[in-house]
């Protein structure tokens, strides 16, 4: 067990640091950019509720952000369709109706995007938690690997307000939190933290190579096969 240390708890669960939006804004910059204080003051007990209202407001608007720049690229598509019809060349005449799909599918996506996110954070938990209960550094307890990693996803969140690169920056910057808030939160060395955050992601790496090596494989030999 970690030794019991009196740990001030981060800007968004102490009211005294402000109102809601100030809260919020002053946590999400020490975890992003102070990382190992930041863990190092949070938490590890008081509830699931707080962090995962956090992870939730902050996902909604990262996945709303990810959207809009989906719908910009398509609306651009649109406008390029449009002058090639001016200038009377072929054109997909489906992509038109595609692209009022597309936006219709989002605004339900949008409307669904928390029970996603607290879907995708309680797996993700879980499956890291697991990881450090078989290597022996998961002494702070399930809802301290849920707290890491709800604060460390609604704060990366937010760098999908970049277009094109944002979501590809806040999967590296996740990575590299969620390795030092993990290995804070439980007070083990940062080798285990880095396990249990890359395992899963490099299995699924592979299962997925593996899968679709398997497709083409098969596609291959049927092209083969064929007289």
């Amino acid at each position: 067990m970690p030794k019991k240390k009196n740990r001030p708890g981060l800007p968004w669960e102490k009211k005294r640091f402000g109102g809601l939006w100030r809260r919020l804004v002053d946590t999400t910059k020490i975890v992003l950019l102070k990382p190992t204080p930041a863990f190092k003051a949070m938490n590890i007990k008081g509830g699931h509720l707080p962090p995962l209202a956090y992870c939730l407001g902050l996902g909604w608007i990262g996945y709303a952000a990810s959207s809009l720049w989906s719908l910009t690229l398509s609306a651009v598509g649109l406008s390029s369709l449009e002058k090639l019809k001016e200038l009377n060349l072929p054109i997909n005449l489906g992509q038109e109706s595609g692209i009022l799909t597309n936006a219709v599918s989002t605004l339900l996506l949008l409307a669904v995007a928390p029970l996603m996110i607290a879907a995708i954070l309680y797996v993700s938990t879980a499956i890291h938690h697991l990881l450090l209960m078989i290597l022996r550094g998961a002494s702070a307890g399930f809802e301290a690997t849920l707290r890491v990693n709800a604060y460390t996803m609604g704060a990366t969140a937010i760098w999908s307000l970049l277009p094109f690169c944002g979501n590809l920056v806040g999967a590296i910057w996740w990575i590299v939190i969620a390795i030092i808030g993990l290995a804070r939160a439980h007070s083990i060395t940062t080798g285990k933290a880095v396990i249990a955050v890359l395992a899963p992601m490099l299995l699924c790496t592979c299962l997925c190579c593996g899968f679709y090596g398997l497709i083409a494989a098969l596609g291959m030999g049927a092209a083969l096969t064929t007289p």
